[in-house]
């Protein structure tokens, strides 16, 4: 299986997700947004989004810093549905609503020290997205 990555950076106002980085996570459990813990820990934890069957949601210190998609999952950016699809099809839509980060997509190994900005990383199997992470990378100013 070929599998392949692509980079872009992150912005929310392409998003049509519930959950936006940088949330905390007393509002997202009082809005019943989250529901069911995957991993629990002092300072770090995973949590299900409510009616997202393949979805984890990542909390360090109380607030969300990852955001993740796989198949069953539906995630829409910006009204395209984008796992299951070939990259073909949403290539061309994501390209133009996200930057593409060349560094990283060429360099994936450089991500752990990225902090530019927020990342939307899409991960193809035989061309075929099938998991999708929205990570909390930029440092606050």
């Amino acid at each position: 299986m070929l599998i392949q990555k692509r980079f872009y950076k992150w912005d929310d106002q392409f998003s049509d997700l519930p959950i936006k980085l940088g949330q905390e996570k007393a509002i997202l459990i009082e809005k019943g947004i989250i529901a069911q813990v995957i991993k629990e820990g002092e300072e770090e934890e995973e949590w299900m989004i409510k009616d997202h069957e393949g979805s984890r949601v990542k909390i360090t210190e109380k607030l969300v810093t990852g955001i993740a998609f796989y198949r069953p999952s539906k995630i829409a950016i910006h009204g395209v549905e984008v796992i299951g699809k070939f990259h073909s099809e949403i290539n061309d839509h994501l390209d133009r609503r996200f930057e593409s980060i060349e560094e990283l997509n060429n360099d994936s190994q450089s991500q752990s020290s990225y902090t530019l900005s927020d990342l939307m990383v899409i991960l193809y199997g035989d061309a075929i997205a099938s998991f999708v992470m929205i990570i909390k990378k930029k440092k606050p100013e």
